[in-house]
């Protein structure tokens, strides 16, 4: 039998009784949803993730509003390397400095 911290953390699935789901709440979900858009999770924590995102509404909006977010930051960081010197002259600049 589940004890009664594990009834607040745990959902019974369709399955048998000692199988427990866990539940993926809306605060879960939005804790650990960046590292979950970047493929950070294994499938074990991806899972229940997912599930929660394919039920609500709001944390899909939360996604979205992430995913722009991240988006916007790779952009910018792959703007900011296109500005940069080449590897090679920034390797001869540092040679040539310590000389």
């Amino acid at each position: 039998m589940l004890n009664e911290a594990t009834q607040n953390d745990a959902v019974q699935s369709d399955a048998t009784p000692t199988e427990v789901v866990s539940d993926c709440g809306c605060e879960s979900a939005r804790a650990k949803l960046y590292e979950w858009l970047r493929g950070e999770l294994c499938s074990e924590e991806s899972a229940p993730i997912r599930e929660h995102l394919s039920n609500c509404a709001n944390c899909q909006g939360e996604k979205s509003v992430c995913e722009s977010l991240t988006e916007v930051v790779k952009r910018v960081c792959e703007d900011e390397r296109a500005d940069c010197a080449p590897a090679d002259l920034r390797d001869a600049i540092l040679r040539g400095l310590q000389g």
